[in-house]
């Protein structure tokens, strides 16, 4: 006598609870929790590079040497400001807001035009100080040493933000305002 299994056309499919809203409102907590805590890392690691540094630039470099950097940083500084021309914010706040709705042209649009705007700029700011160079090297900077460090500093001012921003004697950052009672 042979025996046969009988089988079902549809058995029934044995999910798992799904978790109620207290579970997912743990999960989401931990998950912001997690993103904050790299976010103070990274800028904990950042500090400390910047840190460091500071000191090993200070420790190798001869009196006239770190004055002619901080003089050629601290031009940077106020060209960053100008070559940047606020794209640095249009990105922090228009990136997410496309992304979130989902609007991929206008995301890469934004990009784009932040990038070849910089980058116009930038290359910009170096010819037109390439072609006053001579001029600045002779009126203005008698130490050709910090001359062609300004030159160099400046082709590098669109990627100068974070150094610049790090830097104990960059520019001053506004502090932020007070919340209304």
């Amino acid at each position: 006598m042979a025996i046969t299994k009988e089988t079902n056309p549809h058995p029934k499919v044995v999910t798992p609870a799904s978790p109620g809203p207290a579970a997912a409102g743990h999960s989401e907590t931990n998950r912001q929790i997690r993103g904050s805590s790299l976010l103070v890392v990274g800028r904990l690691m950042s500090v400390l590079l910047a840190c460091v540094t500071q000191i090993i630039t200070v420790h190798y470099l001869t009196k006239s040497q770190y004055g002619a950097f901080e003089y050629a940083l601290s031009v940077v500084a106020v060209g960053e400001t100008f070559i940047t021309f606020g794209m640095d914010r249009t990105v922090a706040r228009f990136i997410p807001m496309y992304q979130e709705l989902g609007d991929r042209p206008r995301l890469l649009g934004t990009l784009l035009m932040s990038v070849c705007t910089v980058i116009s700029l930038g290359c910009a700011s170096t010819l037109v100080y390439y072609g006053v160079h001579s001029w600045v090297s002779h009126t203005l900077i008698h130490d050709q040493t910090a001359a062609a460090l300004l030159l160099i500093m400046v082709l590098l001012a669109p990627m100068q933000r974070d150094v610049v921003k790090e830097h104990p004697t960059g520019p001053p950052q506004a502090a932020p305002k007070p919340a209304a009672p």
